[in-house]
């Protein structure tokens, strides 16, 4: 059994596209949230068009939404262990570990 959903409104699949360009499970995520999110406005007696751009707003720029990239991981994955050991250098150097 095939299931017809209505078309994504423009806009959302242009914000779709924008939060998560390379990663189509996060685009289905937050498409699915958005969903919810523009039912729940619809239910409070807006017009579809106007819920759609209520959830829009709710959610934010796009922009907001991007995971943190490669680098920063890199980034993340060096600094962290090494404020850790400063940490532990400190302690030492007062003599707390001791």
């Amino acid at each position: 059994m095939e299931l017809n959903s209505p078309p994504i409104p423009s806009a959302v699949a242009a914000y779709l596209k924008r939060a998560a360009p390379r990663n189509a499970a996060l685009r289905a995520e937050l498409h699915a949230n958005l969903h919810q999110c523009m039912l729940d406005h619809l239910t409070a007696g807006m017009s579809q068009e106007a819920a759609w751009e209520a959830a829009l707003r709710d959610f934010g720029p796009a922009s907001s939404l991007h995971p943190v990239s490669r680098l920063s991981w890199r980034v993340l994955r060096v600094l962290v262990p090494l404020t850790l050991l400063g940490g532990a250098a400190y302690a030492a150097h007062l003599g707390v570990l001791t």
